[in-house]
């Protein structure tokens, strides 16, 4: 698998291995946008927030790093 970025957008692909049969992706993608004195969304023309496998200084601080959600497994019982 391979991400090709056309939209000059911050993203991974991230990909994971679950088991013997199933691999797993997932797209992050980090979009920063200005209001306008409309109130209307315009995409920002700089993107300064990254999308990263390790923690990185943002420009509001440091941000942890970007992972896959995994919702916690239910217990037999």
């Amino acid at each position: 698998m391979e991400l090709t970025k056309s939209a000059g957008v911050p993203a991974q692909l991230l990909r994971s291995v679950i088991d013997d049969t199933r691999m797993a992706s997932a797209l992050i993608a980090r979009i920063t946008y200005d209001v306008s004195p409309r109130g209307t969304l315009d995409r920002s023309a700089e993107q300064p927030w990254i999308v990263s496998h390790a923690p990185w200084d943002g420009p509001a601080g440091p941000i942890p790093s970007d992972e896959v959600f995994y919702p916690a497994r239910r217990r037999a019982g």
